[in-house]
């Protein structure tokens, strides 16, 4: 009978390490389908593109950027059809933060055409940041 309980409670135990880790898998393979743009194609995907862009500044490292990372691939789901998101690893592309004067970690950047019309900077709730993103498309 003893065995039968601790073979039941490690079934349990290894169910919910295994619901843990498809959650985990989930949030990565989710994370990685915003657009990865760095110094080399910054100009040609967001410059040199027609429409709205928004680009998340983040590095692997920092906290509120993992905390916001849900929150920008909801955007992209949702609004993907009227703005291009994409992400900009500051650690690997120094560049492009530098001219943009990213100062701090997440910024996000809003560009129409081309141009800045909008910045925004630190972590923030999902309705601040699809007030913020709809205010500046619609």
């Amino acid at each position: 009978m003893k065995i039968k309980i601790k073979k039941n409670k490690l079934l349990e135990k290894i169910k919910i390490i295994n619901i843990f880790h498809l959650i985990i898998i989930n949030k990565f393979l989710i994370y990685e389908m915003v657009k990865e743009i760095n110094d080399q194609n910054f100009e040609d995907q967001i410059l040199k593109e027609k429409g709205f862009q928004l680009v998340d500044f983040w590095a692997p490292w920092c906290g509120p950027c993992k905390q916001i990372a849900p929150l920008i691939e909801e955007l992209d789901k949702e609004l993907g059809d009227k703005i291009s998101v994409s992400k900009c690893n500051v650690d690997e592309s120094p560049e492009a933060p530098s001219k943009y004067m990213v100062r701090g970690i997440p910024t996000l950047i809003l560009f129409k055409d081309g141009e800045i019309i909008d910045s925004k900077t630190g972590s923030v709730s999902k309705t601040v940041l699809f007030d913020w993103v709809k205010s500046n498309i619609e």
